[in-house]
């Protein structure tokens, strides 16, 4: 493997702790190579999965465009025939249509949720930076509020101190439009809370929804599962959206958590790291 040699003008004999340190060395030196030995070996791991990574990602995406390329046929193709057969069909067979055409928007929201959690590697990705919460929200907020049964409020000016912007978004982005599709209120309140702690950045946002019993808080974050509830449309969730939000909030740091009850609404908690 190699020496190490120390070197004198003249011959000495070693005493007894001499030897005991040169054999601290050794062992030291042995240690660093090992190590030197598995960081090699995990690079290699580490960039064995990101080419993996990649390919799934390819897959992925080939696979979406495979089935939500006939899905949007199925849905235009049935709308068409209801239209052109208005007045024609029987109530059952308008029902069978209908049923169509509401499985296949599940199933493309279904595809678009995988897509989703799996494409959030690349938010993690991106550069931390300052930002204001309050233009940060507001500009999601412009997104929802163009309905007259929706009031979205939240804190004034507050900077946020190198933070993972696109990760946050993302987060407010799928917490927010759940506490507006889950709920059959006629006017339908979302409404973000903020604190500073020592270590963390603290928000909470409160809807007015349909809430869920306090049992199925400690599962609603799993990957695929749904409360068995359907949305203002009528369409069942796909169990992916709030499994995106834990997996970008672990990331930054924190933690999210959830208070509900049923027919009041729900609280979701989530902190992020100040760095």
């Amino acid at each position: 493997m190699g020496s190490l040699v120390i070197l004198d003008i003249e011959e000495r004999q070693l005493d007894e702790i001499q030897v005991k340190a040169l054999h601290a060395l050794a062992n030291q030196s042995w240690k660093l190579i090992e190590y030197g030995k598995q960081k090699q070996e995990f690079i290699k791991v580490q960039n064995m999965l990101k080419r993996k990574y990649v390919e799934l990602e390819k897959f992925t995406s080939l696979v979406s465009h495979d089935i939500k390329s006939p899905l949007a046929n199925i849905i235009s193709l049935t709308e068409l025939l209801k239209e052109e057969n208005q007045g024609k069909l029987d109530e059952e067979t308008t029902q069978y249509l209908n049923y169509l055409v509401e499985s296949s928007y599940s199933l493309r929201n279904y595809v678009d949720g995988i897509l989703s959690f799996y494409r959030s590697e690349h938010i993690l990705e991106k550069d931390h930076e300052n930002v204001d919460l309050n233009q940060l929200l507001k500009g999601i907020a412009k997104l929802y509020d163009v309905k007259e049964d929706v009031i979205i409020t939240y804190p004034g000016t507050t900077i946020l101190h190198h933070v993972n912007k696109a990760a946050l978004t993302q987060v407010f982005l799928n917490l927010i439009s759940n506490g507006l599709k889950y709920n059959q209120k006629p006017r339908r309140k979302i409404e973000i809370k903020y604190r500073e702690e020592e270590h963390f950045y603290c928000f909470e946002v409160l809807d007015n929804g349909e809430g869920f019993p306090e049992e199925e808080a400690s599962r609603i974050f799993d990957l695929f599962t749904t409360l068995e509830t359907t949305d203002r449309e009528g369409n069942p969730g796909s169990g992916i959206g709030l499994a995106t939000v834990k997996k970008l909030v672990d990331s930054m740091g924190g933690k999210v958590k959830v208070r509900s009850t049923p027919g009041e609404g729900s609280t979701f908690s989530f902190t992020v790291q100040r760095l």
